[in-house]
Formats: structure tokens, C-alpha cells, sequence
């Protein structure tokens, strides 16, 4: 604005200046160099619906777990997952098969949660008197009772019966215009949020963060140490089973069988007996559990067969001999280790039939374990017993000084010493034990699902005995995951931290140890010959992720939490090469700040990506606020979440206490705006009133070498009209020394029956926004700051705009 100097007369000169279009926070610099339409003092305000800044939702408790005397530390919420169950997934059924849980992981313990409401406002009302007209309601009680209860007509049969303190109870169904004035003012304590329902899960899980993920109709879970499988059972009961106890056993070998030689014209050789063919490898083994399947072709004249694997231990033999009886298990075999071959020979009693339709077709079906190398364990028997520390298939030999020791037995693990065993002295024992490796994928706990066209394969990572490491499963199968499915991301000291999609690939983002790649790319290709591959490439140096709960994909924007701000991971379509841009200057200066911020966590929620650190603080990015590559941001307080879950536009956090929360977005009065509001005895407490700020800029008008005076006339603010609202005006200048004076405090409601105060009303009927004068001169300023406050539970605040009015003084002295 160009300075116009005072008149020879002495008359001032009064200017006009607006404050309006605002967009989010700047906490970059200083408050006098940021752009005017921005705010360094913003507390829990969200854009509304056009732009506009308005007090955030408030939050309240939906359920607490974990009994009062439980210390915090074992109630705390390590997950929330809502998930949809089907027991009859895949099979012919009829009926409803799905039921929806909400799974929340607090402590160690899971529980399956159904979500009851939210409760509508029912009036008392005789049975048979399901009609309006039987109601006998005025025109007038029936238009405030449509209102209480959110319905479109007021047909009896919809309202279930409530008891309402102060009500007549011998009615009888009758309601008049005061009854209905009696039940609006009951209407906060009618409108019920949502409440829930809890099923303990029979399982003791790890007390920490969990994921988990649908598929089929099933739940799967992974803390760390536990892979499991929930499904629902009978009776709406929940089945629990360890992934690895039911894991796909692959056929690692089929077509093994006997050759009988050929001469020149083709014809079998007179007198050939036989040459075995080692079978053709088919399915990789699933490291999930040591079992496998050999498939063989018996020729109805050799006894003796091999399967792929020198340590096996057999299981089961089934033979398909006839159509009738299809597989049939046998017993009549050995099994042993053929050194000669270096693998495991069956030996059957009597030479299988070959497959009915003729030889070379597979009718052999053995299920075997594959077992570790020979194992040595050290003892110093105390007793006459003890049991191994592996589930041991055989001892192979115990000695004591290179000495044999005989006449022990071993049944089930336990080894029994004979009488004549010295006790005290050292022996060894040498075992072979069933292979297990399942620990790679149990001791997981990050996991995504990524595919060529279709997400049809599950990655798993955060082992952290291999924190670079990641597994993939076979395809569309969560328990399986293939011997050679894994793959190496840059450096072992580096972890993986997640993943993230970008565009048709995905992001593998690692720890920053300003050494290796913070960003990998996978893609999904085919092969010629039909095969699927995930190729990686290394990306982005030097930028990771500093928490493994800060990823997130906010309409397209890959974004990661790094100890340098939120950056977003962008991929070039042509180069394949990626680029990672900080999308947080706006906020990174407190954000860096932050303690502990490897445990921070993220959510999206409508257009907005949510970041909130163990102190309570949020740091919300709005993506429909996106300009030059930067969000518009916001910054919130007390939001005690350690876990989120968004669904359905309702936004869940867990707390670090056990408590299961949810924002207000199932409330339509003004009890949304307060936090921790929790059922007690059947009504809800008032929960805690939301500080919402706005401030300028610190505005020096233009010229930092002029005093200058606001007007006590001519200046306003305008509020966004809510049904009860009030706003408190605040000036800080370069003379108050960071004290705040307030200019101006007043109510700014609508009149409404469902929020009627007597103390503050005003018969303002209009829903157009209110213009609240400041009426309050301020003088001699250089730079000025008007800061807006809201602090009153259960009221709305927004701010469209300011406008003041000023005259220039004389210079600086």
C-alpha cells in the first residue's frame, strides 16, 4: 500500500487494511516475514468445506481396555484394524456370511470390538401406538421432534422406547408442544456416539505395534513374533491359528520315476531293469514350515524310491492305484538315508502298482519334513532325564569322553539315561532336528501388497536379525513364502523402515544413515518366458525414513517422516529415476524439534495426512492446499495418539493408556468440540473444551520507520456463524513485550432451542457470517499482530477475515 503523508492542516490520514483468504500455518521465520495470508501462532484450526480456518473436531473415548490396576504399559493400543470376516470365503454358502470387527491390539491381548450406534433419539410410547396420528402430536412438537431424532417422517414403529427423566410416564403416547420443548432440551444426552462391544481373543501376542491385513475373508496378524490367521468361526467365534502351523505345502519335486532304455527303433530294451530319474523340480519350499510334497511315478516292479532332499523325515505316503479309491495311504514303507545318493530312500514292502492310466503318470504322494544337518548339544545330566532344546526327530548318538553310551531311550524329546550314566559328568548328544526357518517371516512387522496389474503378492520386512531383507509370497498366498522370494535392499546396517506406492511402482524406504540409499524403487515386470519378477533400483542417497509408522500415500503423494521434515517421494516416468522433495517447510522448525520421533505416527484422513508425535502434537497437510511442491499445513494439540485407523471417513487413535478413540465426526451438535468426553453410567461426560488460535502476521503496514494507531472505529472481524460460538480479539505489539492485551470479547451464536442459554442471548436469527467490532484504539505501534482465540467447550470458531483501520504517525525515534 503506497504511504500518503499527513496534511498541512494536521488532518491524519486513515488507511484500511484486510486480512483475509488465509491458507495454513508458517512456523518457518519470523511472524513479520511471512505471507499475510498465513498465521505463526495457528492451534488446532482445520480448513473448512471453501478454505476457511475453523476450529478442529474434538475427540472421545469409545471403549478403554485393560483393567483399572493394569499399569499403562500393558493397556497400551498397538493396532486398530477394521476388518471384514467371512467364514463361508470360497464356498458354496447361503446367507450373510461377512461380519465387520474393529481388531485392536492393546497390550497383549487382541480383541475383536462390533461397533454399537450410533444411538438415535426414540421417544417413550405405547406399543400399539405406531401411528402419527395415534401420537397426537402438534405441528409444531412435531417439527421439533423430527429435528432431535434426524428422521424424515415420525412413523412410531421407528422409535424404540427410552426412558426420559421428568417425563409423565402414563402418556399414553400422547405428546404435546411442552413434552417436545422438555425433549429438546434433553437432546445432548439423547444423541449417543458410538459405543462398542469387545471379544477377547484367546492368544497372547508381543506388546508392541502390529500390522495386519485381509485377505479372503481372513485376518492376518504379525507383531514381531507371532504370525497368525483369524478367522471367524461357528457361532461368531474367532479361530486363531499360526500361520506356519497351516502354511501352503509347496511340491517341491514331481515326475521321479524309472527309465527303461530305448534301442535305435525306439523299442524298450528286453531285460533293461531300470534307471532312476531324479524328479523335476516344480514349487520352491516355503520357508514358513519345514513339510514338502514329492510327487513319483511307481512302475509296478521296483520297491525302491528317492525323493529331493537328503534329510527328510516321511510323514505320509499316499498311492493312487485304482479310480475308485483314489489316494490311499500305505504303511508299508521305510524311510532312511541312502549316503551313496546323498538322499533320502523309501523303501516299500511291495512294489506300488503304476497309475492306472498307464506308466510315467504320477500316482506316488509322499509328504515329508525337511531336517537340519546333525546337531551337538552338551550336557551335564543332574538327573537321569532331559529334554532337548529342539523338537529332535532322532538322537543319533550320545558319548562322554568320545566314549559311546548305550541302553538310553528317547521318546518325544526326552532323553532317559541308563542307570549306569555318571552324574555330574559332561556328555554330548548328537541330534537331527526339523528345519525351521519360519522365523524369517513371524519376526516380521511391516508387510504391503504390491503385483503386476493386480496387488496379488504379500512383502514382508523388519526382521530385524535381517533388517535389509525383504520376502515375497507365492502368488495370492499369505502362507506362502518361497525359499528364494527374498532379496537384499542395500546395506544390512540399513533397515527397511516401509512401504509406500508411487505411481505403478513401489517404495522401499530405509533408515537414514547418511550412507546408503534412503529410497528403492520395485517394479513388477514379465518376462518372455511368462514369469513375473520384481526387480529393485537403488534411488534417492541419503534421505530415509526416521519413523516406520510416517508413511503414507495422500491421493497419489507418496510421503515419508524423515528426521529433516516430510518428504514425497516423486518417480520419473521415462528415467525410472526418483526424486524425494521436502514437503514441510511450513512446519519443519517445530517438527524438527519433536522428541522421540521414531515413534510418531501417521494416518490419511479426507485430503489430509496426519502426523502426530508421542507429545500430542499433529501436524496436518492438506492436500487440497498443494502450491510449488508445498502443503498447506496445520498444527494441533492434545491428541494423545500413539496408533491411528481411518475407515469410512471416521478417524480412530489408540492411546499409549488403553484407550480406543475416535474423532467427532458421528455427532452433529456441538458437543464435537471438546476432546476425552467418555460414557459414564450411561451418559456422556463433558470431555475437555479445544484451544483454537488464529493469528497475523506481525504486520508493520508497510513502513517499519512510522508509528501508527489503530482506530477505535473501523475495525472488524468476521466469524463464521455457528449455533453458539464467541471469539476473544487480542493485539501484541513491538511495545507488550510478548503480553498479550485483549481488545474484545463476545458471544457470536444463532439463536436455536437446542442450545438456549438465557445468560448470553441475543435473538439472533441469522445464519449469515457475524461482523464483531474490535472498538478498541491501539496506539503507536510499529508492528501489530492480531491473534483470535476460542477456549469454551462445546462451541464452534472460524474466522473469514479482518479488517482495520489505521492512521501514521511520526517516525522512529
Amino acid at each position: 500500500m503506497r504511504y500518503t503523508p499527513q496534511s498541512k492542516t494536521g488532518e491524519l490520514r486513515l488507511y484500511a487494511k484486510s486480512y483475509a483468504n488465509f491458507l495454513g500455518v508458517d512456523f518457518s521465520t519470523d511472524p513479520t516475514q511471512i505471507s499475510e495470508y498465513r498465521s505463526p501462532v495457528c492451534k488446532n484450526i482445520i480448513r473448512d468445506g471453501a478454505g476457511y480456518p475453523e476450529k478442529r473436531l474434538g475427540w472421545h473415548v469409545g471403549a478403554t481396555f485393560g483393567l483399572e490396576e493394569t499399569p499403562n504399559y500393558e493397556k497400551r493400543i498397538n493396532q486398530i484394524k477394521f476388518a471384514r470376516l467371512n467364514r463361508n470365503y470360497g464356498k458354496e454358502a447361503t446367507g450373510a456370511s461377512w461380519v465387520d470387527i474393529i481388531l485392536v491390539h492393546s497390550g497383549r491381548k487382541l480383541y475383536a470390538c462390533t461397533q454399537i450406534g450410533p444411538l438415535k433419539p426414540v421417544l417413550r410410547a405405547d406399543k400399539d401406538k405406531t401411528d402419527k396420528a395415534d401420537m397426537n402430536l402438534s405441528a409444531n412438537a412435531t417439527a421439533i421432534l423430527r429435528y432431535i431424532a434426524g428422521l424424515s417422517s415420525l412413523e412410531g414403529g421407528e422409535w424404540l422406547p427410552w426412558q426420559i427423566e421428568n417425563m409423565d410416564e402414563n402418556k399414553d403416547g400422547v405428546i404435546n408442544e411442552e413434552d417436545a420443548q422438555l425433549l429438546l432440551q434433553w437432546q445432548v444426552n439423547l444423541i449417543s456416539p458410538n459405543t462398542f462391544q469387545s471379544t477377547e481373543l484367546t492368544i497372547t501376542v508381543r506388546n508392541e505395534r502390529s500390522i495386519s491385513f485381509e485377505h479372503e475373508g481372513a485376518l492376518y496378524f504379525m507383531d514381531g513374533e507371532n504370525y497368525l490367521k483369524i478367522t471367524l468361526g461357528e457361532g461368531n467365534a474367532y479361530d486363531i491359528e499360526r500361520v506356519e502351523d497351516n502354511a501352503y505345502i509347496p511340491t517341491t519335486s514331481n515326475s521321479a520315476y524309472y527309465y527303461y532304455g530305448e534301442d535305435a527303433n525306439g523299442e524298450p530294451i528286453q531285460g533293461d531293469t531300470g534307471t532312476w530319474v531324479d524328479g523335476t523340480p516344480y514349487e520352491e519350499r516355503n520357508i514358513l514350515t519345514p513339510k514338502r510334497i514329492n510327487m513319483l511315478s511307481a512302475d509296478g516292479t521296483h520297491t525302491d524310491y528317492w525323493l529331493d532332499a537328503k534329510h527328510l523325515r516321511v510323514d505320509k505316503v499316499e498311492l493312487y492305484t485304482s479310480h475308485a479309491n483314489e489316494w490311499e495311504e500305505t504303511n508299508a514303507f521305510t524311510a532312511t538315508f541312502d549316503a551313496a545318493k546323498g538322499k533320502t530312500k523309501v523303501h516299500f514292502t511291495t512294489a506300488p502298482a503304476q497309475h492306472p492310466d498307464g506308466a510315467g503318470i504320477d500316482n506316488i504322494k509322499i509328504s515329508c519334513a525337511e531336517l537340519k544337518e546333525a546337531v551337538s548339544e552338551g550336557y551335564v545330566p543332574a538327573s537321569r532325564t532331559t529334554t532337548l532344546s529342539s523338537y529332535c526327530v532322532s538322537a543319533v548318538s550320545v558319548t562322554i569322553g568320545g566314549t559311546a553310551v548305550n541302553g538310553y531311550t528317547f521318546v518325544g524329546g526326552v532323553l532317559t539315561f541308563p542307570n549306569s550314566a555318571t552324574v555330574g559328568a559332561s556328555y554330548s548328544i548328537v541330534y537331527t532336528v526339523v528345519k525351521d526357518d519360519a522365523e524369517h517371516i513371524t519376526k516380521c512387522t511391516i508387510a504391503t501388497r504390491f503385483g503386476y496389474f493386480n496387488d496379488n503378492r504379500y512383502f514382508v520386512s523388519g526382521n530385524p536379525l535381517l533388517p535389509n531383507r525383504d520376502w515375497q509370497s507365492g502368488l495370492d498366498d499369505p502362507t506362502y513364502f518361497p525359499e528364494n522370494g527374498w532379496v537384499d535392499v542395500g546395506s544390512p546396517a540399513c533397515a527397511i523402515m516401509g512401504y509406500v506406492p508411487v505411481s505403478d511402482a513401489m517404495a522401499i524406504v530405509k533408515a537414514d544413515d547418511n550412507q546408503d540409499a534412503g529410497v528403492y524403487m520395485r517394479t513388477a515386470i514379465v518376462t518372455d518366458d511368462g514369469y513375473v519378477m520384481f526387480p529393485v533400483q537403488q534411488g534417492n542417497m541419503g534421505i530415509g525414513a526416521v519413523s516406520k509408522y510416517g508413511l503414507q500415500c495422500l491421493r497419489g503423494d507418496a510421503l515419508f517422516f524423515s528426521k529433516d521434515g516430510v518428504f514425497e517421494i516423486t518417480k520419473q516416468d521415462i528415467s525410472q529415476q526418483t526424486a524425494v522433495n521436502n514437503r514441510s517447510r511450513y512446519v519443519d522448525v517445530p517438527l524438527k524439534a519433536e522428541p522421540v520421533k521414531k515413534e510418531a505416527c501417521s494416518v490419511v484422513w479426507k485430503d489430509f495426512y496426519i502426523l502426530c508425535t508421542p507429545s500430542g502434537n499433529c501436524y496436518v497437510a492438506d492436500f487440497s492446499q498443494k502450491n510449488n511442491g508445498q502443503y498447506e499445513w496445520y498444527y494441533w494439540t492434545n491428541i494423545p495418539a500413539r496408533v491411528f485407523y481411518e475407515f469410512d471417513g471416521q478417524l480412530w487413535f489408540g492411546t499409549d493408556d488403553g484407550r480406543l478413540c475416535m474423532f467427532n465426526t458421528d455427532r452433529t451438535d456441538l458437543t464435537k468440540y471438546s476432546d476425552g468426553s467418555e460414557l459414564v453410567n450411561g451418559e456422556w461426560t463433558d470431555g475437555e473444551p479445544i484451544l483454537a488460535v488464529w493469528g497475523t502476521k506481525s504486520d508493520s503496514f508497510g513502513t517499519i520507520t512510522r508509528r501508527k494507531t489503530l482506530t477505535k472505529k473501523g475495525c472488524c472481524v468476521m466469524v463464521k456463524p455457528f449455533t453458539r460460538s464467541s471469539i476473544e480479539v487480542y493485539v501484541l505489539t513491538d511495545k507488550m513485550s510478548e503480553t498479550l492485551v485483549m481488545v474484545n470479547s463476545e458471544y457470536a451464536d444463532i439463536w436455536d432451542f437446542s442450545a438456549l442459554d438465557f445468560a448470553r442471548i441475543d435473538f439472533n436469527t441469522s445464519v449469515s457470517p457475524r461482523t464483531i467490532a474490535i472498538n478498541k484504539k491501539v496506539k503507536k505501534f510499529i508492528i501489530l499482530q492480531i491473534i483470535y482465540k476460542n477456549d469454551v467447550l462445546n462451541e464452534g470458531f472460524g474466522v473469514y477475515g479482518t479488517q482495520v483501520q489505521y492512521a501514521i504517525n511520526n517516525y522512529v525515534k
